[in-house]
């Protein structure tokens, strides 16, 4: 809708799949090839390391866990279910009524078209 036309496919699928397993592989091995912090010749107690690797994980945990429970509960096949789960619902688009309407009645190039300066003298 914001660029008027479709995204390319290549740009959906990095978006929608291989951004997200990056992100998360770099998360994992970012845990695993731990280097204990320290400034100088000071060394960070453990408690600090473990609280810094907590609010890590609990930051970024609710984004697998959420993507494995809608996939979890949706119905068909695997790969329907991770289609489904990575397309916006129905209740979304603009949050204000008036832009709402305007949204559900046109397509996207309709509704950009129609935001233009000078809108109405167009035909299309």
């Amino acid at each position: 809708m914001m660029l008027g036309r479709r995204t390319p496919v290549v740009l959906s699928i990095m978006l929608s799949y291989i951004t997200p397993v990056i992100l998360f592989a770099a998360l994992v091995l970012s845990l695993f090839m731990y280097d204990p912090p320290s400034y100088g010749t000071y060394i960070y107690p453990v408690y600090a390391k473990v609280l810094g690797i907590i609010m890590a994980v609990l930051m970024t945990a609710p984004i697998p866990l959420m993507m494995i429970y809608q996939v979890a509960q949706g119905e068909g096949t695997i790969m329907e279910r991770i289609k489904f789960a990575s397309k916006p619902s129905h209740e979304w688009g603009p949050a204000q009524p008036e832009h709402r309407k305007i949204y559900l009645e046109h397509t996207p190039q309709e509704f950009i078209m129609d935001q233009l300066p000078g809108a109405d003298q167009q035909d299309h």
